[in-house]
């Protein structure tokens, strides 16, 4: 699994788009979460819980597509999976133009130039970052790019065409990766509003579905506005050695999710595979 930070929509809400760069080469040195062992999280959610046809990941980091092809809660990739998303209000934007403006070729701008694992590239103008998408040996973007967007539309395509069929569907969404403030593009209410927006948008792309909105964030307040069918819930950053989505950090994760598709917690569905 590529290192979780490359794909994650870091920064200030004062910090425009372009100043991702030095951002993101900041990030994989420090932490700006620190909590200890103990600590109160919610296990499930009754306001998601039941089963859904698909469950789609929308960013804005990996964890939501990791964590449900790794239970095998009937997920399909789609196209925030493995890029970085900035705020709730862009994801909007990106699902009502269907990702057409996502990633354009004329506004990818290098960001993090030493990264030993891939090229990566910020798109400004939509909010979105490419932290897995380009080799670093014998790169050259322009050459490199048409097979990319041709793999991304296609990916796209199946998942708009996908959403107009279905009869349910889940959505995940993990909103920031740091709990510090410099690391946020919206405040709480602006995260309210916005995703209200997003859930109609979400059920305007499917007509015939029951859609669920699973939305992670580091926000306490949050959580009393959930509602049928939208479930804000509080994530946490942990300050150990374990490796990345394993040990307290998967099993946080993991009781989000208790209650979709029959998933009943990380110990029983161990044991049941």
């Amino acid at each position: 699994m590529p290192d979780p930070v490359c794909p994650s929509a870091a920064g200030s809400a004062n910090l425009v788009a372009g100043d991702w760069p030095s951002l993101f080469e900041q990030i994989t040195r420090q932490r700006s979460v620190r909590m200890s062992k103990q600590f109160t999280a919610q296990t499930g959610n009754p306001f998601i819980a039941g089963n859904y046809r698909r469950v789609y990941s929308l960013g804005m980091d990996c964890r939501p597509r990791h964590l449900t092809r790794q239970l095998e809660l009937g997920c399909r990739r789609g196209p925030f999976d493995w890029i970085g998303g900035r705020s709730v209000a862009d994801l909007n934007q990106a699902l009502q133009t269907r990702c057409k403006e996502v990633l354009l070729l004329k506004n990818l701008e290098p960001y993090e130039p030493d990264c030993k694992e891939y090229r990566k590239y910020a798109d400004r103008a939509a909010g979105y970052l490419s932290a897995h998408d380009f080799a670093v040996e014998n790169h050259d973007l322009v050459r490199e790019y048409p097979a990319f967007r041709e793999k991304f539309d296609g990916i796209c395509t199946r998942f708009f065409s996908e959403l107009a069929e279905l009869d349910s569907v889940l959505f995940f969404l993990s909103v920031a990766l740091e709990e510090n403030e410099d690391w946020q593009f919206e405040t709480p209410d602006e995260i309210l509003a916005n995703t209200l927006t997003l859930k109609t948008t979400l059920e305007q792309l499917c007509p015939n579905a029951r859609v669920g909105l699973l939305v992670a964030t580091f926000h306490d307040e949050l959580v009393e506005h959930s509602r049928p069918g939208l479930a804000f819930t509080r994530k946490y950053t942990f300050d150990n050695d374990e490796p990345w989505m394993q040990g307290q950090e998967l099993t946080h994760w993991c009781n989000m999710l208790v209650g979709v598709n029959g998933f009943t917690g990380l110990a029983a569905h161990k044991e049941s595979a």
